[in-house]
Order: structure tokens, then sequence, then C-alpha cells
């Protein structure tokens, strides 16, 4: 799916946990179960995409929330893709 970014380097609580996750992004579009994990990107024009993240929770299936790939690589250091 596809959506709009409506908030950027929000601090998001886990539900059910004590963790909050420091500096997400907030996007309005459509996620289901077991979505989590997935790739997250940024069309920049046709087929041109760039990577900006990995998504991990949602609400519903209206809203989902990830975190951006630069808090990922300053979290794990840096990352090599294929």
């Amino acid at each position: 799916s596809q959506g709009r970014v409506t908030s950027t380097c929000v601090d998001v609580n886990v539900s059910g946990s004590n963790i909050t996750q420091l500096c997400q992004t907030i996007v309005r579009a459509t996620v289901g179960a077991g979505d989590s994990g997935s790739d997250v990107f940024t069309i920049s024009s046709g087929t041109n995409v760039t990577l900006d993240g990995i998504l991990w929770g949602g609400s519903g299936s209206t809203v989902f929330v990830f975190s951006p790939l630069a808090n990922v690589k300053q979290e794990l250091g840096a990352l090599t893709t294929h």
C-alpha cells in the first residue's frame, strides 16, 4: 500500500511493554497483521524508490509506524545491501 507521512521523529510507546521507540515515523496507509519487518520505501518517480526504514507496528489497519533507516544504522552500524 502507499500513504502519506503524518508525523516524523515521534517517540512511540510499544503496546504491552515498557519500551518507547525514539524518533519514529508515522504513516497513514493500510497495514495488516504480519507486516512487521517489511521494508518501507519512498517513491521518487515511476518505479524509482528509496529504502526509508522498517515497519514495526500499526493501529488498526489505517496507520503504521516505522523505524527510519538512519535510526537502524545508528543502532546496528553500517548495513550491506544487495
